[in-house]
Protein backbone atom coordinates (compact mmCIF):
# COMPACT_ATOMS: atom_id res chain seq x y z
CA UNK A 1 0.00 0.00 0.00
CA UNK A 2 1.23 3.62 -1.18
CA UNK A 3 0.50 6.39 1.65
CA UNK A 4 1.23 10.06 -0.24
CA UNK A 5 1.82 12.55 2.56
CA UNK A 6 1.94 16.05 1.83
CA UNK A 7 2.98 17.62 4.86
CA UNK A 8 2.35 21.77 3.63
CA UNK A 9 1.06 23.45 6.69
CA UNK A 10 2.61 22.96 9.90
CA UNK A 11 5.55 20.09 9.02
CA UNK A 12 6.88 20.33 12.73
CA UNK A 13 3.92 19.81 14.06
CA UNK A 14 2.64 16.63 12.28
CA UNK A 15 5.82 14.93 10.46
CA UNK A 16 6.64 13.41 14.18
CA UNK A 17 3.29 11.66 14.31
CA UNK A 18 3.23 8.26 12.83
CA UNK A 19 0.69 9.09 9.70
CA UNK A 20 1.73 6.50 7.45
CA UNK A 21 2.39 3.03 9.55
CA UNK A 22 -1.75 4.04 11.13
CA UNK A 23 -3.10 4.69 7.69
CA UNK A 24 -1.54 1.18 7.12
CA UNK A 25 -2.93 -0.20 9.87
CA UNK A 26 -6.12 1.27 9.13
CA UNK A 27 -6.48 0.03 5.51
CA UNK A 28 -5.02 -2.39 6.45
CA UNK A 29 -7.79 -3.60 8.97
CA UNK A 30 -10.30 -2.82 6.43
CA UNK A 31 -9.53 -5.45 4.00
CA UNK A 32 -8.14 -3.29 1.10
CA UNK A 33 -5.29 -4.65 -1.22
CA UNK A 34 -1.95 -4.25 -1.28
CA UNK A 35 -2.01 -1.82 -4.09
CA UNK A 36 -4.38 0.59 -2.56
CA UNK A 37 -3.25 4.00 -2.62
CA UNK A 38 -4.09 6.82 -0.43
CA UNK A 39 -2.55 11.09 -0.28
CA UNK A 40 -3.18 12.44 2.49
CA UNK A 41 -2.48 16.58 2.72
CA UNK A 42 -2.43 18.32 6.22
CA UNK A 43 -3.56 22.43 5.18
CA UNK A 44 -4.88 25.84 6.82
CA UNK A 45 -7.89 26.64 7.84
CA UNK A 46 -8.06 29.04 4.51
CA UNK A 47 -7.58 25.92 2.18
CA UNK A 48 -9.72 23.89 3.32
CA UNK A 49 -12.25 26.49 3.83
CA UNK A 50 -12.03 26.68 0.08
CA UNK A 51 -12.11 23.20 -0.20
CA UNK A 52 -15.81 23.23 1.75
CA UNK A 53 -17.37 26.14 -0.41
CA UNK A 54 -16.02 24.51 -3.86
CA UNK A 55 -17.10 20.36 -3.41
CA UNK A 56 -19.79 20.98 -0.50
CA UNK A 57 -20.96 24.40 -0.59
CA UNK A 58 -20.60 25.14 2.66
CA UNK A 59 -18.62 28.23 3.75
CA UNK A 60 -15.42 28.24 6.87
CA UNK A 61 -13.09 25.34 7.81
CA UNK A 62 -13.92 22.21 8.81
CA UNK A 63 -11.45 19.49 10.20
CA UNK A 64 -11.27 16.56 7.86
CA UNK A 65 -12.16 16.44 4.38
CA UNK A 66 -12.37 12.93 1.74
CA UNK A 67 -12.60 13.00 -1.69
CA UNK A 68 -12.64 9.88 -3.18
CA UNK A 69 -10.80 9.10 -6.10
CA UNK A 70 -12.87 10.14 -9.21
CA UNK A 71 -13.53 13.52 -7.03
CA UNK A 72 -10.27 13.79 -6.66
CA UNK A 73 -8.82 17.43 -8.28
CA UNK A 74 -5.40 17.80 -10.03
CA UNK A 75 -3.71 19.20 -7.21
CA UNK A 76 -4.74 16.25 -4.61
CA UNK A 77 -3.75 13.96 -7.58
CA UNK A 78 -0.90 11.44 -7.25
CA UNK A 79 1.59 12.71 -8.57
CA UNK A 80 2.15 10.00 -11.23
CA UNK A 81 -1.47 10.46 -12.58
CA UNK A 82 -3.90 7.31 -13.10
CA UNK A 83 -2.35 4.40 -12.84
CA UNK A 84 -4.72 1.48 -14.01
CA UNK A 85 -2.43 -1.17 -11.66
CA UNK A 86 -3.49 0.99 -8.15
CA UNK A 87 -6.22 0.94 -6.92
CA UNK A 88 -6.31 4.77 -6.03
CA UNK A 89 -9.02 4.93 -2.64
CA UNK A 90 -8.99 8.72 -2.81
CA UNK A 91 -7.66 11.55 -1.37
CA UNK A 92 -8.07 13.43 2.65
CA UNK A 93 -7.12 16.99 3.84
CA UNK A 94 -7.06 17.63 7.68
CA UNK A 95 -6.90 20.94 9.13
CA UNK A 96 -4.21 21.33 11.61
CA UNK A 97 -5.14 24.49 13.25
CA UNK A 98 -8.65 23.20 13.46
CA UNK A 99 -7.64 20.12 15.06
CA UNK A 100 -5.50 21.42 17.84
CA UNK A 101 -8.75 23.44 19.01
CA UNK A 102 -10.60 20.62 19.10
CA UNK A 103 -8.12 19.30 21.51
CA UNK A 104 -9.06 21.99 24.27
CA UNK A 105 -12.93 21.55 23.36
CA UNK A 106 -12.50 17.76 23.84
CA UNK A 107 -9.79 16.88 25.91
CA UNK A 108 -7.67 15.14 23.87
CA UNK A 109 -4.03 15.38 22.75
CA UNK A 110 -2.60 16.88 19.59
CA UNK A 111 -1.42 13.62 18.16
CA UNK A 112 -5.29 11.57 19.63
CA UNK A 113 -7.13 14.80 17.45
CA UNK A 114 -4.87 14.19 14.45
CA UNK A 115 -5.39 10.09 14.41
CA UNK A 116 -8.74 10.13 14.82
CA UNK A 117 -9.32 12.40 12.15
CA UNK A 118 -7.16 10.57 9.43
CA UNK A 119 -9.02 7.32 10.74
CA UNK A 120 -12.69 9.16 10.42
CA UNK A 121 -11.03 9.70 6.40
CA UNK A 122 -9.29 6.61 5.81
CA UNK A 123 -13.21 5.00 6.71
CA UNK A 124 -15.04 7.58 4.50
CA UNK A 125 -13.09 6.02 1.92
CA UNK A 126 -13.61 2.86 2.54
CA UNK A 127 -17.57 3.47 2.43
CA UNK A 128 -18.30 4.27 6.01
CA UNK A 129 -20.70 7.93 5.93
CA UNK A 130 -22.56 9.16 9.43
CA UNK A 131 -25.35 10.85 7.20
CA UNK A 132 -27.78 8.36 9.11
CA UNK A 133 -27.59 7.66 12.85
CA UNK A 134 -27.16 4.29 12.57
CA UNK A 135 -24.42 4.77 9.83
CA UNK A 136 -22.90 8.00 12.50
CA UNK A 137 -23.21 4.82 15.16
CA UNK A 138 -21.48 2.30 13.26
CA UNK A 139 -18.82 4.47 11.98
CA UNK A 140 -18.08 5.80 15.18
CA UNK A 141 -17.91 2.50 16.79
CA UNK A 142 -15.13 1.34 14.05
CA UNK A 143 -13.11 4.42 14.77
CA UNK A 144 -12.63 3.53 18.51
CA UNK A 145 -11.98 -0.25 17.83
CA UNK A 146 -9.34 0.71 15.45
CA UNK A 147 -7.50 3.29 17.66
CA UNK A 148 -8.04 1.30 20.33
CA UNK A 149 -6.33 -1.87 18.51
CA UNK A 150 -3.75 1.13 17.37
CA UNK A 151 -3.09 1.63 20.77
CA UNK A 152 -2.41 -2.00 22.06
CA UNK A 153 0.21 -2.83 18.96
CA UNK A 154 2.98 -2.25 21.88
CA UNK A 155 1.91 -5.64 22.55
CA UNK A 156 2.34 -7.01 19.04
CA UNK A 157 1.98 -5.39 15.75
CA UNK A 158 -0.29 -8.96 14.53
CA UNK A 159 -2.38 -8.83 17.22
CA UNK A 160 -3.66 -5.67 17.29
CA UNK A 161 -4.11 -5.48 13.55
CA UNK A 162 -6.25 -8.65 14.15
CA UNK A 163 -8.07 -7.04 16.67
CA UNK A 164 -8.77 -4.05 14.53
CA UNK A 165 -10.49 -6.58 12.71
CA UNK A 166 -13.00 -7.78 14.56
CA UNK A 167 -16.29 -6.28 13.57
CA UNK A 168 -18.27 -4.38 16.87
CA UNK A 169 -21.14 -6.43 16.60
CA UNK A 170 -22.42 -9.66 14.78
CA UNK A 171 -23.25 -9.26 11.28
CA UNK A 172 -27.06 -9.87 10.54
CA UNK A 173 -28.19 -13.62 9.37
CA UNK A 174 -28.08 -13.38 5.43
CA UNK A 175 -31.57 -14.13 4.01
CA UNK A 176 -31.99 -16.20 0.55
CA UNK A 177 -33.73 -19.10 -0.67
CA UNK A 178 -31.36 -21.56 -1.16
CA UNK A 179 -30.83 -23.25 2.19
CA UNK A 180 -31.77 -26.83 1.93
CA UNK A 181 -31.79 -26.23 -1.90
CA UNK A 182 -28.85 -28.56 -4.72
CA UNK A 183 -29.94 -26.60 -7.42
CA UNK A 184 -27.17 -24.12 -8.85
CA UNK A 185 -26.01 -24.61 -5.00
CA UNK A 186 -22.60 -25.29 -4.14
CA UNK A 187 -21.44 -26.75 -0.45
CA UNK A 188 -18.50 -28.44 1.19
CA UNK A 189 -16.05 -29.12 3.42
CA UNK A 190 -13.03 -27.45 3.08
CA UNK A 191 -9.92 -28.50 6.00
CA UNK A 192 -7.22 -26.02 6.86
CA UNK A 193 -3.52 -27.82 7.44
CA UNK A 194 -0.10 -27.66 8.09
CA UNK A 195 2.56 -26.84 10.80
CA UNK A 196 2.18 -25.24 13.69
CA UNK A 197 1.70 -21.65 13.40
CA UNK A 198 1.04 -22.22 9.63
CA UNK A 199 -1.70 -19.19 9.84
CA UNK A 200 -4.41 -21.65 9.56
CA UNK A 201 -6.27 -19.80 12.21
CA UNK A 202 -5.69 -16.50 11.19
CA UNK A 203 -6.86 -17.62 7.76
CA UNK A 204 -10.02 -18.64 9.21
CA UNK A 205 -10.54 -15.72 10.82
CA UNK A 206 -9.83 -13.89 7.65
CA UNK A 207 -12.34 -15.91 5.63
CA UNK A 208 -14.86 -14.74 8.12
CA UNK A 209 -14.14 -11.25 8.80
CA UNK A 210 -13.98 -11.61 12.27
CA UNK A 211 -12.20 -13.27 15.17
CA UNK A 212 -13.88 -16.65 15.88
CA UNK A 213 -10.59 -18.62 16.52
CA UNK A 214 -7.74 -17.55 18.43
CA UNK A 215 -3.90 -17.16 17.77
CA UNK A 216 -0.59 -16.71 19.01
CA UNK A 217 3.07 -18.01 18.07
CA UNK A 218 2.49 -21.08 20.60
CA UNK A 219 2.98 -23.92 19.52
CA UNK A 220 -0.78 -25.93 20.03
CA UNK A 221 -2.76 -22.75 20.16
CA UNK A 222 -5.71 -24.85 18.39
CA UNK A 223 -6.81 -27.96 20.27
CA UNK A 224 -10.27 -28.40 18.65
CA UNK A 225 -11.31 -29.47 15.45
CA UNK A 226 -12.93 -25.41 14.78
CA UNK A 227 -15.37 -25.48 12.01
CA UNK A 228 -16.61 -22.01 10.53
CA UNK A 229 -19.57 -21.48 8.63
CA UNK A 230 -19.28 -19.02 5.36
CA UNK A 231 -23.02 -18.57 3.66
CA UNK A 232 -23.22 -16.58 0.60
CA UNK A 233 -25.79 -16.28 -1.83
CA UNK A 234 -24.18 -19.07 -3.84
CA UNK A 235 -22.12 -21.47 -1.45
CA UNK A 236 -21.70 -22.31 1.66
CA UNK A 237 -18.52 -23.30 2.76
CA UNK A 238 -17.67 -25.24 6.36
CA UNK A 239 -14.38 -24.86 6.74
CA UNK A 240 -12.75 -26.81 9.39
CA UNK A 241 -9.34 -25.79 11.50
CA UNK A 242 -7.09 -28.20 12.63
CA UNK A 243 -4.04 -28.09 15.18
CA UNK A 244 -0.67 -28.08 13.25
CA UNK A 245 0.62 -31.16 12.77
CA UNK A 246 3.87 -31.90 15.15
CA UNK A 247 5.80 -34.55 16.44
CA UNK A 248 3.59 -35.60 19.84
CA UNK A 249 5.46 -35.36 22.60
CA UNK A 250 2.69 -36.11 25.12
CA UNK A 251 -0.95 -37.17 24.92
CA UNK A 252 -2.30 -34.23 24.44
CA UNK A 253 0.20 -33.87 21.52
CA UNK A 254 -1.09 -36.98 20.02
CA UNK A 255 -4.75 -36.47 20.55
CA UNK A 256 -4.37 -33.10 18.63
CA UNK A 257 -2.69 -35.26 15.68
CA UNK A 258 -5.52 -37.82 15.18
CA UNK A 259 -7.65 -34.67 15.27
CA UNK A 260 -6.00 -33.40 12.33
CA UNK A 261 -5.72 -36.50 10.80
CA UNK A 262 -9.35 -37.19 10.83
CA UNK A 263 -10.41 -34.18 9.75
CA UNK A 264 -8.83 -34.85 6.38
CA UNK A 265 -11.16 -37.95 5.63
CA UNK A 266 -14.72 -37.30 4.22
CA UNK A 267 -13.76 -33.49 3.17
CA UNK A 268 -14.72 -32.22 -0.20
CA UNK A 269 -11.38 -29.77 -0.28
CA UNK A 270 -8.15 -30.25 1.38
CA UNK A 271 -6.21 -26.74 1.82
CA UNK A 272 -2.33 -27.09 3.02
CA UNK A 273 -0.77 -23.89 4.58
CA UNK A 274 2.60 -23.55 4.07
CA UNK A 275 4.57 -20.37 5.39
CA UNK A 276 5.89 -18.02 2.74
CA UNK A 277 8.81 -17.03 4.78
CA UNK A 278 10.33 -19.80 5.67
CA UNK A 279 11.88 -23.17 3.86
CA UNK A 280 9.96 -26.15 3.26
CA UNK A 281 11.49 -28.56 5.96
CA UNK A 282 11.02 -32.19 6.61
CA UNK A 283 7.58 -31.43 8.66
CA UNK A 284 5.79 -29.79 5.73
CA UNK A 285 6.87 -32.75 3.83
CA UNK A 286 5.08 -35.07 6.29
CA UNK A 287 2.28 -33.22 6.23
CA UNK A 288 1.85 -33.00 2.55
CA UNK A 289 2.48 -36.67 2.35
CA UNK A 290 -1.02 -37.17 4.10
CA UNK A 291 -2.33 -34.78 1.94
CA UNK A 292 -1.38 -36.45 -0.71
CA UNK A 293 -3.38 -39.51 -0.05
CA UNK A 294 -6.34 -37.78 0.64
CA UNK A 295 -9.05 -38.49 -1.75
CA UNK A 296 -10.51 -34.77 -1.54
CA UNK A 297 -9.45 -31.58 -4.23
CA UNK A 298 -6.14 -30.29 -2.76
CA UNK A 299 -4.85 -26.67 -2.34
CA UNK A 300 -1.59 -25.15 -1.54
CA UNK A 301 -1.39 -21.97 0.24
CA UNK A 302 1.50 -20.00 0.40
CA UNK A 303 0.92 -18.47 3.45
CA UNK A 304 2.06 -14.94 5.39
CA UNK A 305 3.32 -13.04 2.59
CA UNK A 306 3.25 -10.17 4.29
CA UNK A 307 6.86 -11.00 5.86
CA UNK A 308 8.35 -12.78 2.70
CA UNK A 309 9.83 -10.86 -0.04
CA UNK A 310 9.18 -11.94 -3.87
CA UNK A 311 12.36 -13.85 -4.05
CA UNK A 312 11.09 -16.05 -1.18
CA UNK A 313 7.25 -16.53 -2.82
CA UNK A 314 8.27 -17.57 -5.97
CA UNK A 315 11.46 -19.62 -4.34
CA UNK A 316 8.29 -21.32 -2.08
CA UNK A 317 6.01 -22.25 -4.91
CA UNK A 318 8.41 -23.50 -6.71
CA UNK A 319 9.16 -25.77 -3.56
CA UNK A 320 5.38 -26.51 -2.73
CA UNK A 321 4.51 -27.86 -6.47
CA UNK A 322 6.75 -30.68 -6.09
CA UNK A 323 5.27 -31.40 -2.92
CA UNK A 324 1.55 -33.01 -4.70
CA UNK A 325 -0.65 -32.93 -7.36
CA UNK A 326 -2.61 -29.44 -6.79
CA UNK A 327 -5.48 -28.50 -7.97
CA UNK A 328 -5.21 -24.97 -7.45
CA UNK A 329 -2.24 -23.07 -5.34
CA UNK A 330 -3.12 -18.99 -4.12
CA UNK A 331 -0.29 -16.73 -2.31
CA UNK A 332 -1.97 -14.76 0.58
CA UNK A 333 -1.65 -12.53 3.78
CA UNK A 334 -4.56 -13.63 6.11
CA UNK A 335 -2.94 -10.21 7.52
CA UNK A 336 -3.44 -7.70 4.96
CA UNK A 337 -6.23 -9.41 3.41
CA UNK A 338 -4.17 -10.14 0.24
CA UNK A 339 -5.81 -12.51 -1.92
CA UNK A 340 -8.42 -14.10 0.81
CA UNK A 341 -11.06 -13.61 -1.49
CA UNK A 342 -9.18 -15.29 -3.82
CA UNK A 343 -8.61 -18.54 -2.00
CA UNK A 344 -12.79 -18.38 -1.40
CA UNK A 345 -12.73 -18.37 -5.08
CA UNK A 346 -11.03 -21.16 -5.41
CA UNK A 347 -12.63 -23.53 -2.87
CA UNK A 348 -16.11 -22.23 -4.02
CA UNK A 349 -15.14 -23.23 -7.74
CA UNK A 350 -13.77 -26.44 -6.25
CA UNK A 351 -16.63 -27.52 -3.89
CA UNK A 352 -19.57 -29.82 -5.68
CA UNK A 353 -23.35 -28.72 -5.56
CA UNK A 354 -25.15 -29.39 -2.96
CA UNK A 355 -27.61 -27.83 -0.39
CA UNK A 356 -26.89 -25.65 2.48
CA UNK A 357 -25.87 -27.86 5.41
CA UNK A 358 -26.56 -25.29 8.28
CA UNK A 359 -28.97 -22.29 8.71
CA UNK A 360 -27.51 -19.01 6.98
CA UNK A 361 -26.88 -17.26 10.33
CA UNK A 362 -24.56 -19.78 11.32
CA UNK A 363 -20.98 -19.01 11.57
CA UNK A 364 -19.64 -22.26 13.45
CA UNK A 365 -20.83 -25.19 15.23
CA UNK A 366 -18.63 -24.64 18.46
CA UNK A 367 -20.74 -24.01 21.86
CA UNK A 368 -20.42 -20.55 23.07
CA UNK A 369 -18.75 -21.81 26.29
CA UNK A 370 -16.05 -23.66 23.85
CA UNK A 371 -15.12 -20.16 22.13
CA UNK A 372 -15.15 -18.03 24.92
CA UNK A 373 -12.63 -20.58 27.08
CA UNK A 374 -10.72 -20.18 24.06
CA UNK A 375 -10.88 -16.73 24.17
CA UNK A 376 -9.34 -16.95 27.86
CA UNK A 377 -6.58 -19.22 27.02
CA UNK A 378 -5.31 -16.80 24.26
CA UNK A 379 -4.48 -14.33 26.38
CA UNK A 380 -2.63 -16.72 28.77
CA UNK A 381 -0.38 -17.56 25.81
CA UNK A 382 0.11 -14.18 24.57
CA UNK A 383 1.00 -13.25 28.34
CA UNK A 384 3.18 -15.90 29.63
CA UNK A 385 4.92 -17.17 25.92
CA UNK A 386 6.98 -20.46 26.82
CA UNK A 387 6.78 -20.02 30.29
CA UNK A 388 3.37 -22.37 30.79
CA UNK A 389 1.40 -22.38 28.04
CA UNK A 390 0.71 -26.23 26.93
CA UNK A 391 0.02 -26.57 30.87
CA UNK A 392 -2.85 -24.42 30.36
CA UNK A 393 -6.62 -25.37 30.31
CA UNK A 394 -9.32 -23.60 30.36
CA UNK A 395 -13.11 -24.72 31.37
CA UNK A 396 -15.87 -22.14 31.51
CA UNK A 397 -18.18 -23.20 34.49
CA UNK A 398 -21.41 -21.12 34.06
CA UNK A 399 -22.10 -18.39 31.36
CA UNK A 400 -24.86 -16.45 32.34
CA UNK A 401 -26.93 -13.57 29.44
CA UNK A 402 -28.54 -10.91 31.95
CA UNK A 403 -30.96 -9.39 28.83
CA UNK A 404 -32.22 -6.87 30.78
CA UNK A 405 -28.79 -5.46 32.08
CA UNK A 406 -27.16 -6.23 28.61
CA UNK A 407 -24.72 -8.38 30.63
CA UNK A 408 -22.75 -11.54 30.37
CA UNK A 409 -21.55 -13.34 33.42
CA UNK A 410 -18.87 -15.51 32.82
CA UNK A 411 -17.24 -18.04 35.74
CA UNK A 412 -14.31 -19.84 34.34
CA UNK A 413 -11.50 -22.05 35.36
CA UNK A 414 -8.17 -22.22 34.38
CA UNK A 415 -6.38 -25.50 35.20
CA UNK A 416 -2.33 -25.92 35.39
CA UNK A 417 -0.76 -29.18 36.36
CA UNK A 418 1.61 -27.97 39.22
CA UNK A 419 1.41 -25.21 41.79
CA UNK A 420 4.33 -22.86 40.71
CA UNK A 421 2.67 -22.77 37.49
CA UNK A 422 -0.52 -21.42 39.79
CA UNK A 423 1.37 -18.91 41.09
CA UNK A 424 2.86 -17.82 37.64
CA UNK A 425 -0.79 -16.95 36.49
CA UNK A 426 -1.84 -15.25 39.65
CA UNK A 427 1.61 -13.02 39.65
CA UNK A 428 2.71 -11.24 42.68
CA UNK A 429 -0.90 -9.69 44.35
CA UNK A 430 -2.91 -11.42 41.48
CA UNK A 431 -1.88 -8.80 38.77
CA UNK A 432 -1.26 -11.44 36.31
CA UNK A 433 -4.50 -12.91 36.29
CA UNK A 434 -5.89 -9.61 36.76
CA UNK A 435 -4.14 -8.49 33.60
CA UNK A 436 -5.11 -11.92 31.96
CA UNK A 437 -9.09 -10.96 32.84
CA UNK A 438 -8.91 -7.39 31.61
CA UNK A 439 -7.64 -8.42 28.01
CA UNK A 440 -10.08 -11.13 27.57
CA UNK A 441 -13.18 -9.04 28.49
CA UNK A 442 -11.91 -6.87 26.11
CA UNK A 443 -12.38 -9.41 23.41
CA UNK A 444 -15.56 -11.16 24.96
CA UNK A 445 -17.25 -7.51 25.16
CA UNK A 446 -16.28 -7.59 21.02
CA UNK A 447 -17.47 -10.95 20.58
CA UNK A 448 -20.81 -11.19 22.61
CA UNK A 449 -22.12 -7.45 21.64
CA UNK A 450 -22.42 -6.65 25.53
CA UNK A 451 -20.44 -5.50 28.72
CA UNK A 452 -19.21 -8.39 30.23
CA UNK A 453 -18.62 -9.39 34.30
CA UNK A 454 -15.56 -12.18 34.17
CA UNK A 455 -14.36 -13.97 36.85
CA UNK A 456 -11.39 -16.34 36.80
CA UNK A 457 -9.72 -18.76 39.12
CA UNK A 458 -6.62 -21.60 38.76
CA UNK A 459 -6.55 -24.99 39.80
CA UNK A 460 -4.37 -27.82 39.55
CA UNK A 461 -4.74 -30.72 37.70
CA UNK A 462 -1.94 -32.50 37.86
CA UNK A 463 -0.22 -33.85 34.72
CA UNK A 464 -3.33 -33.46 32.81
CA UNK A 465 -1.63 -33.37 29.26
CA UNK A 466 -0.88 -37.18 29.92
CA UNK A 467 -4.24 -38.24 30.70
CA UNK A 468 -6.30 -38.87 27.13
CA UNK A 469 -9.86 -39.09 29.06
CA UNK A 470 -8.80 -35.70 31.20
CA UNK A 471 -7.75 -34.05 27.82
CA UNK A 472 -10.87 -34.58 26.10
CA UNK A 473 -12.92 -33.93 29.21
CA UNK A 474 -11.47 -30.20 28.30
CA UNK A 475 -12.67 -30.97 24.67
CA UNK A 476 -9.61 -31.04 23.39
CA UNK A 477 -8.99 -33.44 19.91
CA UNK A 478 -11.42 -36.38 19.22
CA UNK A 479 -13.09 -36.01 22.87
CA UNK A 480 -15.10 -32.51 21.55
Amino acid sequence: MDILIDYRYREDAVSSLPIEELALFTLAAEGNPENSEVSICFVDDAEIAALNEEYRGKVGPTDVLSFECDNLDDEFAAPDGFDEDIYQLGDIVIAVDVAERQTKEFGTTFEEEISLLLVHGLLHLCGYDHIEEDEAEEMEAREAQILSAWNSREDGYEAALESAMIPMAATAPISFENYGRTEGFRSGFVTLVGRPNAGKSTLLNAIMGKKIAITSNTVQTTRHRFRAVLTRENFQMVIVDTPGLHKPHDALGEELNVSALKALEDVDVVAMLIDASKPIGRGDEWVAEQVRRARAKKICVLSKTDIANDGQISAQREAAEKLADWDAMVALSSMSGRNVDAFIEEVEFLLPEGPAWFPPDMETDQPMEVIVAEFIREKILRTFHDEVPHAIGVRVDELEFVKKKDLARIYATIYVERDSQKGIIIGKKGASIKQIGVDARRDLEHLLGMQVFLDLSVKVKKNWRRDANQIRRFGYGEGN
